[in-house]
């Protein structure tokens, strides 16, 4: 997996990185990156409120391997091996096929 650099650090050099679209407040992605210490995480979310929650919830759980970024789906650039969309809804939903389609 290349370097996907996100707000408060990086993630990803040499791990397999599951970014997870509409990720909200991190329902899901934090029981995963607990579970799931050899992978990192990105969490995205157009909604600032939600990624600033998942970033606190993160360093209250120590997790140093989920990252959070502010962003529309459509405009996430980074790099990634798998994608979950649990949370996304409606054009989401497509927006986030389309997006792990094209980085398959």
């Amino acid at each position: 997996a290349d370097l996907v650099v996100a707000e408060g650090g990086a993630v990803g050099l040499g791990r397999p990185v599951v970014v997870d679209f509409g990720c909200g407040s991190g329902n899901m992605t934090l029981p995963m990156a607990a579970l799931m210490p050899h992978c990192d995480f990105v969490g995205v979310d157009m909604k600032e409120q939600s990624i600033l929650r998942l970033r606190e919830r993160a360093a209250a759980a120590g997790l140093t391997n989920l990252k959070g970024e502010v962003c529309m789906i459509e405009d996430y650039g980074g790099s990634f091996d798998a994608a979950i969309a649990l949370h996304a809804c409606g054009i989401a939903t497509d927006l986030s096929l389309e997006s792990a389609a094209a980085a398959a």
